[in-house]
């Protein structure tokens, strides 16, 4: 079996200490970061309108969003290590 199949598999459990959970926050944070990122230039070449001021203020949740995520991340990859806690359950008591 591959690793794939290993932790995308229908009976693999979306835990708190699952590769799954960590994945996909990982993805998360790149996309709101990459966005954080472009997002202003989009708004510089973008047709005068509210498009432009769309995107002119996503670019400042999109940061914020990231930084949170990117917290989130650090939280599960140490807890993932650590087993400080084995399930939502756990965490929220």
């Amino acid at each position: 079996m591959f690793a794939a199949e290993l932790m995308w598999g229908p009976a693999t459990p979306f835990g708190l200490t699952s590769a799954k959970l960590a994945t996909i926050v990982a993805a998360l944070t790149l996309i709101c970061l990459t966005l954080a990122v472009v997002a202003p230039e989009i708004a510089r070449r973008g047709e005068p309108g509210s498009r432009r001021r769309w995107w002119a203020h996503i670019a400042p949740v999109m940061l914020i969003m990231g930084q949170l995520l990117t917290c989130a991340l650090v939280f599960l990859l140490v807890n993932r290590v650590g087993w400080f806690y084995s399930s939502f359950a756990d965490l929220f008591g």
